[in-house]
């Protein structure tokens, strides 16, 4: 029930007011009320390196913000992994009185890869997507529920979702609910080396979740719960590819 303030480098619905916000450093935060609660999830963009969003960048953006001593910050990163490019995520807070949230891989409205492929499938398309390992994928949702719940001093939190499923596998469970199907890419596993990495760092976390956050979704019955027809057989359209997991 408290008025919801977001900024986003991307368009996307909000049940809130809405703000463009474009660079992580030298960006106005004139918007930002004090004495607020500050959410940061920020990942890194096409072909921007993960220091921007996860180490020097972040860095910068959090000195800004504590200059409007807000009531607490709580900064959502990747999950602990063995991917080189997240190791330096936890000293960008530069010591500030900040909680952190560690997650996996999201799924959830709007979300590039997912969204594409539903999209892709509805029309009877074919999706090429990669061996790719098993990760336990969360619902965005319920990210956000546990950023909303952490108490303050909480320190630093890690989740994970309940089911690893390759973005082959789920991309087949789209098929299902609505036509289309996936292929092999003729090399590579079609995403970027980088994601490739982040992906097999994601693959060894471990079921990482407390009952009092509640029921977490499962992709299956999230994917039941998506606008659109049933599967339906007709003409194939275009293939598409599976964007880059990010």
């Amino acid at each position: 029930g408290r008025p919801v303030l977001v900024a986003s480098r991307t368009a996307r619905p909000h049940p809130g007011w809405w703000r463009r916000w474009g660079a992580l450093e030298g960006a106005s935060l004139a918007w930002m009320p004090s004495a607020a609660t500050v959410v940061v999830a920020l990942g890194p963009g096409r072909g921007e390196s993960p220091d921007g969003a996860w180490g020097a960048g972040l860095s910068a953006l959090l000195g800004r913000i504590s200059t409007f001593r807000p009531a607490r910050v709580v900064v959502c990163g990747p999950a602990a992994g063995d991917d080189p490019s997240i190791a330096g995520f936890e000293g960008a807070t530069c010591g500030l009185p900040v909680d952190i949230l560690r997650l996996p891989p999201l799924f959830g409205s709007g979300d590039g890869p997912v969204a594409a492929a539903s999209t892709t499938l509805r029309g009877g398309g074919v999706v090429t997507v990669g061996e790719l390992p098993r990760v336990r994928w969360l619902c965005a949702r319920d990210a956000a529920r546990v950023a909303l719940s952490m108490e303050a001093g909480a320190g630093t939190v890690a989740v994970s979702g309940e089911e690893a499923l390759s973005p082959g596998e789920m991309t087949d469970r789209l098929a299902q609910r609505f036509g289309g199907r996936r292929r092999a890419p003729l090399w590579g596993t079609g995403v970027g080396a980088e994601q490739a990495a982040r992906l097999r760092a994601w693959a060894t976390l471990p079921d990482l979740w407390h009952e009092q956050w509640g029921q977490r979704t499962t992709f299956a019955a999230w994917v039941e719960r998506l606008p659109g027809p049933r599967r339906r057989h007709g003409p194939s359209a275009p293939d598409s590819p599976l964007p880059p997991t990010g």
